[in-house]
């Protein structure tokens, strides 16, 4: 059996047909940036892999010169795992490319609900690309009929996103890249958002970032007012309370919500103020997957509970009225 040290930082890369995943998955492969990774790809032929870059192959692992492992999956994620596990390779992060058809929230509770990949792995972030130049046409402008399925899945593609890769912005005005963010915003607020050309992005922007980690830094994204809906179905609202809440109460509204409702919910997250508890309860989850754990006010902050949710036909009065029901 594998001994498994401590668990390997997993990035989940996913975004529509043309988004651009191709080419950043070519940068992590084929830049010298002194990250040791291994990418899961799905075909060796679509990422077009140099053969002057590889080092060495080895059954399903190829060795790229920059020290990045590379291997393809056909449905068993958690076989190709085990063999990287097995290699013995000292790594940074796994980087898992999704298709472009493929609702990244099955794999990310994927890693959470299977005993091994739960041990050896830790979800550290789902970036999304999005192709600024036809993602409005995606999304919003062709007639109904035609964009339903595709405009569903790229949506939710975004609404899973912790960073949005807002890529292609050399071929889209100023003027329209801002009105895409401000969408992109509406549909969720807790993803940081990065416009880039090619999919060249910073490597510190979208891996070990600890996206998922427990932590009551609860960013910019709940600090807002309310929120506007752009677009009908999908969206994110969020909520400030002053009470405190009846831990109790809590977690049984969310075991509730999330079983009768999990579908719908791609990501929840938020710092509570608990009556009795010096520190602050940090909640995360995704899809029907939830967890809680302690965290640390920050200094001079005003204990606030402060949450947000990400998904379709969000019904903001029934979460803000279930909410109000668990205060103390």
């Amino acid at each position: 059996m594998t001994t498994i040290d401590r668990p390997i930082p997993v990035t989940l890369v996913t975004g529509f047909l043309g988004a651009g995943k191709t080419t950043f998955l070519n940068h992590l492969l084929q830049d010298d940036h002194g990250a040791r990774l291994a990418v899961i790809i799905n075909e060796f032929d679509e990422v077009g892999i140099d053969r002057d870059l590889v080092r060495n192959a080895s059954g399903q692992l190829v060795e790229m010169n920059n020290g990045c492992l590379c291997c393809t999956v056909q449905g068993d994620l958690k076989g190709v795992i085990e063999q990287i596990v097995a290699s013995g390779k000292e790594l940074d992060g796994i980087v898992i490319e999704t298709t472009g058809l493929a609702d990244p929230g099955p794999i990310a509770t994927g890693l959470f609900a299977d005993p091994f990949l739960c041990e050896a792995t830790r979800l550290d972030a789902i970036i999304t690309l999005v192709d600024a130049f036809n993602a409005p046409r995606l999304l919003w402008q062709a007639p109904e009929s035609e964009r339903a399925q595709d405009a569903a899945l790229a949506l939710s593609q975004i609404g899973y996103a912790d960073v949005i890769l807002l890529n292609k912005t050399d071929l889209v005005p100023a003027a329209e890249r801002e009105a895409l963010k401000a969408r992109l915003r509406g549909l969720n607020r807790m993803a940081r958002i990065h416009e880039v050309c090619q999919s060249a992005v910073p490597l510190d922007q979208v891996l070990g970032i600890e996206a998922f980690e427990f932590t009551s830094r609860f960013g910019a994204e709940a600090a807002h007012g309310d929120e506007h809906h752009h677009d009908p179905g999908v969206g994110s609202v969020s909520f400030h309370f002053e009470r405190p809440f009846d831990q109790v109460k809590l977690n049984t509204f969310f075991c509730d919500l999330l079983r009768h409702h999990g579908n719908d919910i791609y990501r929840c997250k938020g710092v509570v103020d608990v009556a009795g508890l010096d520190e602050p309860l940090v909640f995360q989850g995704v899809a029907t997957l939830f967890a809680t754990s302690s965290g640390t006010w920050r200094e001079g902050a005003p204990r606030r509970t402060r949450a947000v949710f990400i998904g379709r036909n969000l019904d903001r009065a029934r979460l803000e009225a279930g909410m109000i029901a668990c205060q103390a």
